[in-house]
């Protein structure tokens, strides 16, 4: 049977529809259009001929299980023509019905104006569909209104008799006054609650009254003229009584910030869960835009109602944004991304820096902290980030005395995406003009809980897990390696892998390999005696004493080493290889050649102050 490609161009469905149109198509085609592909030796024209002569006239019917009956109709094809009929039946029973939908709170009033003038208090429930179609309107109550007497049982076992899908509550005030009492949002709150339970989502609760009507909908979504949603993505008021600030001192602001090149807001949410305000925030993308309003609107309508939400950066005049005293900026990192054409200042992208740059100059806040890729560091030969590092620097702020490179998986989260910080403070608050951030990896995982006080004197570090592949007769067998390093922070460091077909059991079999292989440093006063070289296999590591205060400046596994060890003072390096374990193996055996002073002594037959007096 010949293939669709096969076909001339004007017997092809979709060619042909494309010229024709739709009338001047079969059923059969219409429907292999919609299938998209066929099946080995037959093609999609046959296959939907097939269906179409086995269910012809009730084909409008047709059921998920009917079509999956059908050689060469599975799961997903079944689910989509299913999903095709039921949607164009929706569409004509939406076309053609006498349904009343009540799509907004005017609806609403219109069905239970009745209830307005009554002298006793009324609470009407309306019962709809998935369409907010009316499916009945029920009094549930007349006289006192009170939380203890309305009971979500008597309300929802009639919406469970209706099949309702959602639920509208009108209630009258007889004083007149339309304002919700705390009594009507405990009524509203308990309700929607019993609601999300049974899968019955409370829409809206009306108060209605001589002097005008409130709906908790529209008061929750802060939107007079807000309709319900029918038939999409509808949230009753549950959800919004349930929306908790993202501000954990929403009222008591301990810092203010803007949010350049914003994204959807990560920066944005770090600094506002530990109290600050943004007071300016730029983004250029129109979809990340209303991601983050979408994100944020609820919790700062101040930034979006000020107008101080700002698309394109360029265009801002710096006088205009209101004073603050974190800059965050994760401009763009295409231009100088392993991923790109790396053009650098040379692509209109990458002078946005210069934006920044030029805002910092007129505001001078008093913090900075910039991101971007990686990779950032050594473009152009570093040429890049030197011209970064100098701009800070001649605007009067102190840097990082050392590229702050981090990645989640240095802070337990299982994902490798390492980033650039450029984090800048005021020299005038330094007084100086470097400083040194140290970020230490935190992946101290439980094993084995039957041991933690045995275990609990240990360092470890989890420095690498990879999947592996065993090649054996009928097929491949897949695990993970894991390399583990373990020390006790006082001189004694060891290092193991171990592979499984679990994580858990890996790294627990390194962890084992690792206790069992610890060897003695010697160290001195939390760094070493004196610079060590060490070779293992391509790995070159160089390791150099530091004075106090400098902290760890090495990366990935040279770090996870000299932390287990103890050493808090350290200038190290590595060439040659990337591999973790020659790292880890060259690291520790540099380590372990090291002799103190009372060794040497002792193998000349020496005293140490002999031995170490100068000539």
């Amino acid at each position: 049977m010949p293939k669709i490609k096969d076909l001339p161009k004007v017997d092809r469905p979709r060619e042909k529809l494309l010229k024709k149109g739709a009338n001047a198509l079969s059923k059969t085609d219409l429907l292999a259009i919609l299938l998209g592909s066929g099946i080995k030796g037959v093609n999609v024209q046959a296959l939907a001929k097939t269906i179409i002569t086995k269910f012809n006239q009730d084909f409008l019917n047709i059921s998920v299980d009917d079509l999956l009956k059908i050689k060469g109709i599975g799961q997903a094809k079944a689910m989509q023509i299913y999903s095709a009929v039921a949607l164009i039946k929706r569409f004509y029973q939406e076309q053609n019905s006498t349904d009343l939908i009540i799509k907004n709170v005017q609806n609403v009033l219109t069905l239970t104006f009745d209830i307005r003038d009554k002298k006793k208090e009324h609470l009407i429930c309306l019962h709809l569909d998935s369409r907010n179609a009316l499916i009945k309107k029920e009094t549930l109550s007349i006289g006192l209104l009170d939380k203890s007497l309305i009971h979500p049982r008597e309300i929802f076992s009639s919406a469970l008799e209706n099949k309702s899908a959602n639920i509208i509550l009108a209630h009258n005030h007889p004083s007149g006054d339309a304002t919700p009492s705390k009594q009507d949002e405990k009524i509203a709150k308990k309700i929607s609650e019993a609601g999300q339970i049974m899968g019955i989502s409370l829409l809206d609760f009306v108060i209605i009254a001589k002097g005008g009507h409130s709906s908790f909908y529209q008061a929750l979504k802060h939107d007079k003229d807000l309709d319900y949603v029918a038939d999409g993505f509808q949230m009753g008021i549950f959800d919004h009584f349930e929306e908790e600030s993202i501000y954990k001192n929403e009222n008591k602001s301990k810092f203010t910030f803007i949010d350049l090149f914003a994204g959807i807001g990560g920066f944005h949410l770090a600094a506002a869960n530990l109290g600050g305000k943004c007071v300016f925030a730029s983004e250029f993308d129109e979809n990340a835009r209303k991601t983050y309003e979408a994100n944020f609107l609820s919790h700062n309508k101040e930034l979006f109602y000020s107008g101080n939400f700002a698309g394109d950066i360029t265009k801002v005049d710096e006088k205009d944004i209101p004073d603050f005293d974190f800059l965050f900026a994760g401009f763009p990192c295409q231009p100088f991304s392993k991923g790109g054409y790396r053009k650098g200042f040379e692509d209109t992208r990458g002078t946005l820096f210069f934006e920044v740059a030029r805002i910092i100059k007129h505001h001078n806040p008093n913090y900075v902290l910039l991101e971007n890729v990686q990779n950032l560091v050594t473009h152009d030969d570093g040429k890049t980030f030197e011209i970064i590092c100098n701009t800070l620097d001649e605007l009067g702020y102190a840097i990082n005395a050392s590229p702050l490179i981090l990645s989640p998986d240095d802070f337990g989260i299982p994902a490798i995406r390492k980033r650039i910080f450029i984090p800048a403070i005021k020299k005038e608050l330094t007084k100086k003009d470097k400083f040194m951030l140290n970020f230490y990896r935190q992946k101290m995982a439980e094993y084995n809980k039957k041991n933690n006080d045995e275990d609990s004197e240990y360092i470890e570090k989890l420095v690498n897990i990879r999947r592996v592949v065993k090649v054996v007769k009928g097929g491949r067998i897949f695990g993970f390696s894991a390399l583990v390093v373990v020390g006790d922070g006082n001189g004694k460091v060891g290092y193991g892998t171990g592979k499984a077909r679990e994580v858990p059991a890996a790294i627990q079999k390194a962890m084992d390999k690792a206790k069992k292989a610890m060897q003695e440093v010697p160290l001195k006063d939390g760094t070493l005696y004196y610079p060590i070289t060490s070779n293992v296999g391509a790995a070159k590591v160089y390791m150099q004493p530091a004075s106090e205060g400098t902290g760890v400046i090495a990366g990935g596994p040279m770090r996870s080493v000299l932390e287990a060890v103890g050493v808090h003072n350290i200038l190290a390096k590595c060439n040659g290889t990337r591999n973790p374990i020659s790292v880890v193996r060259a690291t520790i055996e540099g380590l372990t050649s090291m002799s103190s002073p009372a060794a040497v002594a002792a193998k000349r037959g020496k005293t140490v102050e002999q031995i170490t007096e100068k000539v």
